[in-house]
């Protein structure tokens, strides 16, 4: 696991569960804290008698709040209770000690209660630095491809101009348009202006690079969410880089036929080559299969691939701004 640079929570990190238990589950782990707490209490019997009736039950409490949550804290609460109630608190006729039992069961309602909130809270925290650990994995491990895919498209742009050019002047100038295209087409996918792009706008921005003579755009008017710009950006250079290195931009006479629909508010784009070579699935998945499967929130859109030998297939699902 990374370094978190913070090594006093590096346990947490590493041990609590990150995912929420099931209320049923909370409880099994609050009768196994209580369980081990009670014997433990036995054992101190021939040193503290009935004093001090809750003093293992303090530990269990807190990391059965921490490990399994509020649930478990009250559990380990209530039969912490029962169990000291019935051993060490047993009624008595005698009213001072009536008094001391209910007093003593009154604190410890009271610590206890105070324990599982601040179980909860550190509980919380925790779970936030956790995942926010994970967004930064996450993020850096999408920088890394981005940028490894960005070398990519760039050796993909040199190859493709240098089959074309005639003299060196003549790459050097297209080498150097089809790199400010790609350059426009990245402050065009990460500008944060809160205005939704227009699809065909940016669609020929993030595609210039890949020559904007391979590509044919149609459909209706439509805006891109701001929010999914990133996501779609990527998507479109992972389709163009394989279409340059593998599909039809790979060879002269291949083109991409991009369409699309608007429905019901979503925007609804096929992806189609053809004119390239023969098309086979891979033979393993990369993170460009992952990319297309988790470029959306579930709840958003998807994107799906299909390889068709005559060329290859990509649909592509997502909301439309309003």
């Amino acid at each position: 696991m990374p370094k978190t640079g913070r090594p006093a929570l590096e346990f947490w990190f590493r041990f609590l569960p990150r995912g929420r238990m099931s209320p049923w589950h909370s409880l099994v782990v609050a009768a196994i804290c209580t369980g081990v707490s009670a014997l433990l209490r036995f054992a101190l019997d021939p040193l503290l008698g009935g004093m001090v009736p809750f003093i293992t039950f303090f530990p269990a409490l807190l990391i059965a709040s921490v490990w399994a949550g509020a649930w478990a804290g009250a559990g380990v609460l209530a039969l912490g209770s029962l169990i000291a109630a019935f051993f060490w608190l047993k009624p008595a006729w005698n009213l001072e000690l009536t008094i001391t039992s209910v007093t003593a069961l009154t604190l410890f309602w009271i610590l206890g209660g105070a324990l599982v909130a601040m179980a909860a809270v550190l509980r919380a925290f925790v779970r936030g630095l956790a995942e926010e650990e994970d967004q930064a994995n996450l993020l850096a491990h999408e920088m890394k491809h981005r940028a490894g895919n960005l070398i990519g498209v760039i050796q993909a742009i040199a190859r493709q101009t240098a089959r074309n050019a005639t003299t060196v002047a003549d790459f050097q100038s297209q080498f150097e348009e089809r790199l400010l295209a790609l350059a426009r087409a990245q402050d065009f996918a990460g500008a944060d202006s809160g205005e939704p792009p227009d699809l065909e706008t940016f669609l020929a921005a993030a595609l210039e690079p890949f020559g904007r003579d391979r590509f044919t755009l149609n459909g209706p008017p439509a805006a891109l969410q701001p929010s999914l710009a990133s996501s779609f950006a990527l998507l479109l250079h992972e389709l163009g880089t394989n279409a340059m290195k593998y599909g039809a931009l790979s060879v002269a006479g291949g083109q991409v036929a991009i369409s699309w629909s608007v429905q019901n508010g979503r925007i609804n784009l096929q992806w189609h080559e053809s004119g390239g070579p023969a098309v086979a699935a891979p033979t393993r998945s990369g993170f460009g299969s992952k990319l297309l499967k988790l470029a959306f929130p579930p709840e958003t859109g998807q994107a799906s691939i299909l390889y068709d030998p005559a060329g290859v297939r990509c649909s592509i699902t997502f909301p439309a701004a309003r």
